[in-house]
């Protein structure tokens, strides 16, 4: 019986390979061509039922659909805007891509560098029980300045930002319409519970997350109208990695782009912009551009050489 993490590995052959195959597809025996030099195939061509138990798991399992030209009998994958949507679909297949690369590769571990991951994985699965069960959750806490916490928690859903794994639900000891966020690596304990949940119909995760940036959301603050210009290389890397799902290019010039976005100019979402400082600059609202200049000037004094003597 084949394992798991093999399986896995001919789902994620198949859909490189389709992609790479991309709009105009591949025949069944190009295909048998490409599958006889991976070491899937011991020696055996793949079958047509074997093909097509892949494409009904693989439609299943990611979201992807396998059709065919009918005139050229080629295959081909028909909505490959699927992998770059933000979902659940998406990201396991990468992850299990770069998975599946890496195990390739085992003897170059000491030449790939990888991030170091923070903890808190470990408490994905009684999360998702709990929130597949609707039960609430029982946690120990660590907040700041060493202060640990125990309450209960209805687990609304998971979040990943920047590595790092987050839950969101409502904390029972707060009012009914406060939802808060919390890092799993700074969960000391949890353990679901058998006290049931109603989870409320207007929630939604893409909608409550929707105004901010990243993952902790901005409270009190308004909603705003943001622009900024980047000079240098900062135009090509927002267009290939937008700071938020609202970014828009408005205007490009041989030295500079302008960039609009709307969301709540939040601590972390400051952070971010003067991450990239230098090659920045914020247009409007003039409030956030007059606090960007408040926090470069503070930390110009602070970080500027002592006289001598």
């Amino acid at each position: 019986m084949q394992k798991a993490e093999e399986l896995f590995g001919r789902y994620i052959w198949f859909v490189n390979t389709m992609l790479q195959a991309g709009s105009e597809g591949i025949t069944l025996r190009e295909l048998n061509e490409k599958w006889s030099e991976t070491p899937f195939s011991d020696g055996s061509p793949l079958s047509r039922t074997t093909f097509n138990r892949y494409r009904d798991v693989i439609l299943e399992t990611f979201g992807i659909i396998t059709d065919c030209h009918r005139d050229t009998y080629c295959y081909y994958i028909s909505n490959p805007e699927i992998l770059r949507e933000a979902g659940v679909h998406t990201w396991m297949l990468r992850s299990l891509t770069v998975a599946g690369v890496l195990q390739s590769c085992a003897d170059l571990h000491d030449r790939i560098v990888l991030e170091t991951m923070p903890s808190g994985q470990e408490f994905l699965q009684p999360i998702i029980d709990a929130m597949t069960h609707s039960h609430m959750v029982q946690m120990k806490y660590l907040r700041s300045f060493a202060l640990i916490q125990t309450f209960t928690l209805m687990p609304y859903c998971l979040k990943v930002f920047k590595q790092r794994w987050y839950l969101v639900g409502r904390n029972t000891a707060y009012q009914h319409d406060d939802i808060r966020v919390y890092a799993l690596d700074r969960i000391l304990g949890l353990q679901e519970t058998t006290k049931a949940f109603t989870m409320p119909p207007e929630f939604d995760p893409q909608t409550f997350f929707a105004d901010d940036f990243g993952v902790y959301t901005g409270g009190d603050t308004p909603v705003e109208d943001i622009v900024i210009r980047a000079y240098g290389r900062l135009p090509n890397y927002l267009r290939s990695l937008p700071l938020h799902h609202s970014q828009r290019e408005i205007d490009t010039a041989p030295r500079h782009a302008d960039f609009s976005l709307r969301l709540r100019p939040t601590y972390d979402f400051m952070q971010e912009l003067l991450s990239q400082a230098d090659e920045l600059e914020i247009l409007a609202p003039s409030s956030l551009r007059e606090a960007f200049a408040r926090t470069l000037r503070k930390a110009a004094r602070r970080n500027r050489k002592k006289k001598e003597g």
